[in-house]
């Protein structure tokens, strides 16, 4: 169906063009009786808004359509010549189809259009706008040296796949550095996006990924970042490991998981993977048949993954951009990079209050803060005063070098 403005002068052409008639020599007099309406009269139609209030009638059932024709101007044979006067007929079959199908969400799409455009316009465009934005795109630097990667679903009409690659600066805030729309994820969607990545970040043996285990995406990081680790996503892993269990509350599986994959150091791991092991045999076996230590033990982990073991940081830029993904391409572009420069200034204002003197990000700061409390009251003992060791027994009983 033609998606032509709904007006009152659209409305009588379609009449009058179904009837044969010519709308300059053709009085027409609309009117309608709505059936929620008491007592029964006719409203009837003069202008464009009178039409808008019609078509919000037939929203949820059709209201007929009645169309008074002065006969005495019609030349058309669809009309017997009956002298002066005013017909009432039935024109549901002509208009109300023709009517209905410009009710208040294709009211809302074309509003929708008008304000951020169509699809297709911003799909023509996005060359011209990716040029723009990379100009004024200062790039990434000063970030810890682990980009998480995730995908999430568009929903516009044309539908595809978001995906997003963030950083983490030393204060413990996302840096979002990337964002690719594509078909769906696979091979080729994965591999193009981090082929345009490696043209601002380049493969380095400091450079690690987070991410879930798509296979894809596995294999596109592991060609085009070959000297880059990848680590997996705890949460995601911890939901797989607990599916493998029968018999047991799975949640407290999972949860036991993440334990004993953020352990610093072997010995502290070795102690709780034997337990968990020795609980969760299945979990056991899924962990040792489908992905190695060195993918999700932090102690084992080739690469620097500071605090950062899951996609969380992905997840909930996402969750922030969960309305966007309606949009249409330029203007879903253009909300997230307006929420970006919001982030940016905000955290650009908080960082210049900062005293020059304060060595340490806030985080760091009030970290070490609220611990040299504790700190104070274990028990230290010198080891070796040349290197500055020091054994120290934690909170826990053990002792830590």
């Amino acid at each position: 169906m033609e998606t032509e403005e709904v007006t009152y002068s659209a409305v009588v052409n379609k009449i009058c063009g179904k009837a044969n008639g010519d709308e300059t020599t053709t009085e027409l007099k609309l009117s309608y009786v709505p059936k929620s309406v008491e007592p029964k009269r006719p409203i009837y139609i003069f202008d464009d808004d009178d039409v808008m209030c019609y078509m919000d009638m037939n929203e949820d059932h059709f209201e007929v359509l009645h169309v008074e024709v002065n006969l005495e101007r019609v030349a058309s044979g669809l009309y017997e010549q009956q002298g002066m006067g005013m017909q009432t007929v039935s024109w549901s079959e002509l208009t109300l189809r023709y009517i209905h199908a410009y009710g208040q969400k294709q009211r809302e799409k074309l509003a929708a259009a008008d304000l951020r455009g169509t699809a297709e316009d911003s799909y023509k465009l996005v060359y011209c706008y990716m040029h723009m934005l990379e100009k004024m795109n200062p790039g990434f630097n000063s970030m810890r040296k682990v980009i998480i990667v995730d995908a999430t679903s568009i929903k516009n009409v044309y539908g595809g796949v978001l995906i997003v690659a963030s950083a983490q600066d030393p204060d413990h805030h996302h840096y979002p550095i990337a964002f690719g729309v594509v078909d769906s994820e696979n091979n080729a969607s994965w591999t193009w996006f981090f082929s345009k990545l490696k043209s601002v970040i380049p493969d380095c043996t400091e450079l690690v990924f987070c991410s879930d285990r798509h296979q894809s995406l596995i294999m596109s990081i592991s060609t085009v970042y070959p000297l880059s680790h990848h680590g997996y996503c705890i949460y995601h892993l911890s939901q797989n490991v607990k599916l493998s269990c029968k018999n047991v509350n799975r949640d407290v599986v999972a949860t036991t998981f993440m334990q004993v994959a953020k352990a610093y150091t072997e010995s502290e791991f070795e102690k709780l993977y034997a337990d968990f092991s020795k609980r969760f045999t299945a979990a056991d076996t899924y962990l040792d048949n489908h992905v190695g230590q060195h993918k999700w033990a932090r102690c084992f982990y080739p690469g620097a993954r500071y605090n950062i073991d899951t996609t969380n940081t992905v997840e909930s830029i996402n969750g922030v951009f969960r309305f966007l993904r309606a949009y249409a391409l330029l203007p879903m572009i253009d909300a997230i990079v307006a929420k970006l420069a919001e982030w940016f200034n905000k955290y650009r204002k908080i960082s210049i209050e900062t005293p020059i003197e304060q060595k340490l990000v806030p985080f760091v700061e009030k970290l070490l803060h609220d611990r040299c409390s504790d700190a104070k009251l274990l028990p230290v003992t010198e080891l070796n005063n040349y290197f500055h060791e020091y054994s120290v027994i934690g909170v826990d009983g053990s002792s830590y070098v």
